[in-house]
């Protein structure tokens, strides 16, 4: 009863005090929507950055050409193709037993993908993750190869063609 008393004596202090409060807490969800929209549009932008670069890497003066080039007849470069970005982002070539499934833009082909590399590659998380955000491109003739990480720095490729006439990729 002591504490009603208290509350109804000082009603003014309690009002302002629960005014300030609420007011913070107001305060609080603007700055939190405020940086939610901030960091989507950064994302947004270094996002479209990683897709160029991917596109870039296995469009028209890219991997993809490097592969019809050795595919016409000429010879591999021996120094490797150098990828230089996106850094952390890993090559994947479905093809072999892995040709069974492949990401939803290869249609069921063989082909080459840059794409980021799940943490936790249980059943098809890796193709659901390069179906979403990756950079694909059909080579018919591919030969299987294991993943391969774009390192801070680009790495080289090589790009030959075996026995069989399959591409063979390799990191230099």
């Amino acid at each position: 009863m002591k504490m009603i008393k208290k509350i109804s004596k000082d009603k003014r202090g309690f009002e302002l005090t629960l005014k300030t409060v609420l007011g913070m807490v107001i305060g609080v969800i603007c700055l939190l929507i405020l940086a939610g929209f901030i960091s989507r549009l950064i994302s947004g932008a270094v996002n479209q950055d990683e897709q160029n670069a991917r596109q870039i890497m296995l469009g028209e003066n890219g991997i993809l050409a490097e592969i019809r080039r050795i595919n016409a007849g000429w010879q591999a470069n021996e120094q490797g193709f150098f990828v230089a970005n996106p850094t952390g982002w890993y090559l994947f070539g479905f093809a072999g037993e892995e040709f069974v499934k492949t990401p939803n833009m290869c249609a069921g082909q063989r082909c080459i993908c840059i794409c980021q590399k799940v943490a936790i590659d249980t059943g098809d998380n890796q193709l659901k993750r390069c179906d979403k955000n990756a950079a694909c491109g059909i080579v018919e003739n591919l030969k299987a190869f294991g993943k391969i990480k774009i390192e801070a720095g680009g790495i080289s490729l090589l790009f030959k063609q075996d026995a069989e006439k399959l591409i063979e990729v390799v990191k230099k």
